[in-house]
């Protein structure tokens, strides 16, 4: 007797949640049995011309995408780094210019060391195996990558 009720109760309610996710619109143009559609607004586009109650229920929608990451890499030719891939340390071959700070990257933007230049030599030791971006203070000069062995 309960699952009856309950089949019952459930077909019953179908017209109703159906009749629920239906919605008009206000705006659009009808041509030539084409609509044309804004950002934003839901439309229905019945499948039958006949019955109301059948059809494609949709939005028109923007997305937009934006990128979680550090500006490309631009060679420098004032500056030089060698050895590359590396396993230790890498060295600065700087040309009339004065690096103070040196940041290290990861490939997800994340900084994860720091340290102030000395003898234009980055010590990379304490770094796991992996590619890193590597920028200075020194405005002149942009980001380059490392690859530590």
């Amino acid at each position: 007797m309960k699952q009856i009720f309950t089949i019952f109760i459930s077909v019953g309610f179908i017209p109703i949640i159906y009749g629920q996710s239906l919605s008009s619109t206000n705006s659009g143009a009808v041509s030539n049995n084409n609509l044309i559609y804004t950002v934003g607004e839901v439309f229905v586009n019945p499948t039958n011309q006949n019955d109301a109650s059948s059809g494609l229920i949709g939005s028109i929608s923007r997305i937009e995408f934006t990128s979680l990451s550090i500006n490309e890499i631009e060679f420098n030719q004032n500056l030089k780094f060698y050895p590359n891939p590396t396993s230790n340390s890498v060295f600065l071959d700087i040309e009339n210019e004065i690096i103070k700070n040196i940041y290290i990257f990861d490939l997800n933007g994340k900084l994860v060391n720091n340290q102030k230049n000395s003898n234009n030599q980055i010590d990379l030791s304490n770094l796991q195996t992996g590619t890193y971006i590597i920028k200075t203070d020194n405005q002149n000069f942009k980001s380059f990558k490392i690859i530590k062995r």
